[in-house]
């Protein structure tokens, strides 16, 4: 007898592709959406289409369609910390706390409530059992420019457990093909905005509007610490920035450190933001047990960035300091450090 599976849907052509196929393979199935906007945001977004979408999906399907209300917990946990970050001066990947507690999180605990088996989601992984794991582990999807694993980090056992990933051997142009299938206009579709809650990418002026807090301006210092301008806020710069700065130093000249501190912004050259070592804190790891002694492996430091060799140390639980033999450049406060051993998710944490 087929497992009951539930599909976590978006209106998109990769979770509705994913929908299509196990029907086709004569699974039982359900598809969600989760509705995460506040009603400000939701005006201006895309929702509308996307939920008609969805359930249009479903309906041709002949399968059973859910709404799931979870404004409250997607403020509280992903648009009130992604605000608080950058206000501290950090830039932070709000994806990671989606998936964490809305997508693996909320959405199980739902197809649970209702007897489904599964949850399936249209993120380009694998989960497969490796022997040298004694487990299954995260693996990177066969589309090496589409793999979301980066974003997946903090995934527990239990949670990966209770999922499953079909087009993680599919390539997206394949996953296309079935969505035209189903009537999607694929050219106009598009692909996913970076950060859902800012349809125009504008987060800057998205901080400013949710915090009740002023956002001060405050000191552009060089890198010893003399004046050199002044800034419009900490939440208006990121790690690396070269644009935007408004002073002129005959130079070019990138934000090196943002210090909550004293409201300080440092502005150095490019080589000024290289480093070959880094902190981490709230480390997971889900394909190996908490490293205890120094841990060769490989890095990510950003999601387009390639992996490179590290050292991972432990520092306290949940801590570790991470050494590179080559410096990396613009190594950014609130982005995630995550760990590969070749194309297997081991961890990640953090930046401090």
């Amino acid at each position: 007898m087929k497992e009951k599976i539930l599909v976590a849907m978006s209106g998109g052509i990769d979770s509705s592709a994913v929908a299509y196929m196990l029907s086709e393979q004569g699974y039982e199935i359900g598809g969600a959406m989760m509705r995460l906007l506040p009603a400000e945001m939701e005006e201006i977004s895309a929702f509308e289409s996307a939920r008609q979408d969805a359930e249009r999906v479903c309906v041709l399907l002949d399968i059973p369609f859910f709404l799931l209300d979870l404004r409250d917990t997607f403020k509280k946990e992903v648009i009130e910390p992604f605000v608080d970050e950058y206000l501290n001066g950090r830039t932070p990947n709000p994806c990671v706390n989606c998936n964490k507690f809305l997508k693996f999180g909320e959405l199980i605990s739902f197809a649970k409530e209702r007897g489904y088996d599964k949850v399936v989601t249209g993120h380009y992984v694998n989960l497969e059992y490796r022997e040298e794991y004694g487990r299954s582990v995260l693996v990177m999807g066969k589309d090496k420019g589409k793999d979301q694993s980066y974003f997946m980090y903090q995934l527990t056992g239990e949670q990966l457990d209770y999922c499953m990933f079909p087009l993680g051997d599919y390539h997206k142009d394949d996953v296309r093909v079935i969505a035209e299938k189903l009537g999607f206009d694929v050219k106009a579709k598009g692909e996913s905005q970076e950060i859902c809650f800012i349809p125009d990418d504008d987060y800057r002026s998205f901080v400013g509007k949710h915090t009740k807090m002023p956002i001060s301006k405050g000191a552009f210092v060089d890198m010893e610490g003399n004046v050199i301008g002044e800034h419009k806020g900490l939440p208006y710069y990121t790690v690396g920035q070269r644009k935007g700065l408004g002073i002129a130093l005959g130079k070019p000249a990138y934000v090196v450190r943002l210090n909550p501190n004293d409201n300080t912004i440092t502005v150095g050259s490019k080589e000024d933001l290289l480093s070959g070592v880094f902190h981490i804190k709230n480390a997971v790891f889900s394909a190996i047990e908490p490293p205890i002694e120094p841990l060769e492996t490989m890095v990510k430091v950003r999601y387009r960035s390639p992996a490179v060799l590290c050292t991972v140390i432990p520092e306290a639980e949940g801590r570790y300091r991470v050494e590179l033999p080559v410096d990396a450049s613009a190594i950014t406060p609130g982005q995630s450090a995550v760990f590969y051993h070749g194309e297997v998710l081991l961890g990640g944490g953090i930046i401090e």
